[in-house]
């Protein structure tokens, strides 16, 4: 963003009239909802990084009730407590599972996406996502 309203400023500086401003914000205004992926050609995008990180939200609640088993008053019987843990393992590889798919369809249609055009946030996004190309389409 913060390159993008560099070079709208600089573009302003150059604007002759009124009409020409009014352009130039409606373009960069555009190319800004692409960035963030505010439009409806991005909203597959959105909707897979919206999914993996409600998915660490979701992870993250988890654990932190996983973890707490230990810290039970009076502890679990053992039986309770290995029911328990193998429920936990059960949902932790569920986890895995959708993250795994997610990950997998987020660089496959950001592999498509920067082969198309050059969008450098993307080729940056994809470079971190996949950094030793474990998730390659």
């Amino acid at each position: 963003l913060l390159t993008g309203w560099d070079e709208f400023g600089g573009k302003v500086e150059q604007a002759e009239d009124l009409d020409e401003l009014v352009n130039l914000h409606a373009a960069f205004v555009g190319r800004m909802f692409d960035q963030c992926l505010l439009n409806r050609k991005a909203a597959k995008v959105l909707n897979i990084i919206k999914r993996i990180l409600n998915m660490t939200l979701k992870f993250n609640h988890t654990y932190s009730r996983f973890n707490a088993i230990q810290y039970l008053q009076p502890p679990l019987p053992p039986l309770d407590e290995k029911r328990l843990r193998n429920q936990f393992a059960i949902e932790f590889q569920r986890m895995n599972v959708e993250l795994t798919q997610d990950l997998y369809l987020l660089v496959t249609v950001l592999e498509k996406i920067v082969e198309k055009k050059n969008l450098p946030h993307f080729s940056d996004l994809l470079l971190r996502l996949n950094y030793n190309e474990h998730y390659h389409g």
